[in-house]
């Protein structure tokens, strides 16, 4: 960085938390930089199809409000995993 006079100058940063989602399945796996005090909705599908004649069910958020829905609501306060089950 080149200064082109003298002084005082200060750097700002905005604090971030890392938000990760893990799952058995590789293409809802994420990670994502989330403000705290952010909410974020979350949404999975209901049913994935593995191939072979086979499928996933859904069965539940580790946590957030409505764990149980594929639509999940979730407060931000501190670096986060998700599990997609």
């Amino acid at each position: 960085m080149k200064l082109k006079s003298g002084g005082l100058y200060a750097g700002r940063y905005t604090h971030e938390v890392l938000v990760t989602v893990a799952s058995d399945l590789p293409q809802f796996r994420r990670s994502d930089w989330i403000t705290p005090s952010s909410v974020v909705d979350i949404e999975a599908p209901e049913q994935v199809s593995s191939g072979n004649r086979a499928r996933f069910e859904f069965q539940g958020w580790d946590l957030g409000g409505t764990p149980y829905l594929p639509q999940n609501r979730v407060a931000i306060l501190e670096p986060l995993t998700l599990e997609l089950r």
